[in-house]
């Protein structure tokens, strides 16, 4: 009696071990992990790479989606999230919405269960105060919708504290209108809310 019931509780034992194993697996995501180097761009770089320069909270994160889910031969398949942010100020560029779209190529899909992660791309928060140095996206997978790259990956985006808006005032805007040559009516005046 005492073998049987040894035995019932080594394949308990082993069952809710097995259980546990494979619910881990189900549950936890597949991280994959993206690292390389990007070259640095100065501050007049990330100026004059940029078609839109703005100020503003990060208003909403929406669900990764890829950009290739057919799978069409011939084109890369990559994990996307946009990212809708409400424009405070536009220091340079022209744009007549209220929001910009940031298209970063990083992410979470939820129905594979994995997750994209990008040391060249960074990470941003719902309600966080940033400044975005932005391009169009001519790149291999740009469609057609109303959305924005970072210039520079990492480097277009800067948390927005007391400093940052210090040095917008003091040295990014006159380098927009002075040592770039960047005409007047190109550039509009950096009045930053408090």
């Amino acid at each position: 009696m005492s073998n049987k019931l040894i035995i019932c509780a080594v394949c308990a034992a082993f069952a809710v071990g097995a259980g546990t194993v494979a619910l881990k697996h189900h549950f936890e995501p597949n991280v994959i992990k993206i690292n390389g180097q990007i070259p640095i761009q100065t501050e007049q770089e990330l100026i004059l790479n940029s078609d839109l320069i703005i100020e503003g909270i990060v208003q909403e994160i929406w669900q990764s989606k890829w950009s290739n889910p057919e799978l069409t031969e011939g084109k890369r398949n990559v994990l996307q999230t946009d990212i809708t942010v409400s424009i405070n100020n536009i220091i340079s560029g022209d744009y007549s919405s209220d929001a910009a779209v940031v298209r970063i190529d990083k992410g979470y899909d939820e129905e594979s269960n994995t997750v994209i992660e990008s040391n060249g791309y960074p990470d941003f928060t719902e309600g966080e105060h940033v400044v975005l140095f932005l391009s169009r996206d001519d790149g291999d997978l740009a469609t057609d919708e109303d959305y924005f790259g970072l210039t520079g990956m990492r480097q277009g985006k800067w948390s927005c504290s007391a400093k940052t808006k210090q040095l917008l005032i003091q040295q990014i805007a006159p380098a927009i209108a002075t040592r770039l040559f960047i005409p007047p009516s190109r550039v509009r005046a950096v009045r930053l809310r408090r």
